[in-house]
């Protein structure tokens, strides 16, 4: 299990064996701030730092009345407009604009997996927009990601793809998927809908 910290950047933390018993028992909402001991720190897939929870470690919810965290969460999510160049684990928000698509293909094991393919588009700059690629998903995970919805998507990717296209990937297993809100489709935006 996957889940994300920040302070000043976007850490993913690795919950190892049973050490997402603590995610279960604290059920922490996307801006609560958390204190993890006894972790070990790893290089990723991707080149970046990650840390690495096992049942050694030790997960606390701090108090947060003021929900600094879920200021700073916003602070950092950016919009498909700022998104210029390649990079790790970044926050976006957008308006989901296209159907979701699911794709089939073989994993690096060799085993039949899915992914899901959709457009978001900035919420300002209805112009501006990105194609989201959710690898290794689930059938569940369909259910709650419809056009016409307002998300920000944690632990994204921005890679070129071979047309040298900014896509924004991610892993069902890293992400975290925030419904904001319904949107209306006004023509502004039905004009660019894929």
């Amino acid at each position: 299990r996957t889940l994300y910290v920040f302070e000043e950047n976007i850490i993913r933390v690795i919950l190892r064996n049973n050490a997402s018993i603590y995610i279960d028992k604290l059920n922490p909402k996307p801006g609560e701030k958390l204190l993890l001991k006894n972790c070990s720190v790893k290089r990723g897939r991707s080149g970046s730092l990650e840390l690495h929870l096992d049942e050694k470690g030790e997960i606390t919810l701090l108090d947060d009345p003021n929900k600094e965290g879920l200021k700073y969460l916003d602070k950092i999510t950016k919009g498909i407009r700022d998104i210029t160049q390649e990079g790790t684990f970044i926050v976006v928000k957008g308006s989901v604009t296209s159907d979701i698509k699911v794709i089939s293909y073989t994993n690096r094991e060799g085993r039949q997996s899915k992914a899901l393919s959709f457009y978001l588009t900035d919420i300002k700059d209805h112009t501006k927009k990105s194609r989201v690629i959710i690898w290794n998903i689930k059938d569940e995970s369909i259910k709650n990601l419809i056009k016409g919805k307002e998300i920000r998507i944690v632990g994204l990717i921005p890679k070129r793809n071979k047309y040298n296209i900014l896509e924004l990937h991610g892993e069902e297993e890293v992400i975290n998927i925030e419904l904001l809100k319904d949107i209306s489709l006004d023509s502004s935006i039905k004009n660019y809908v894929l």
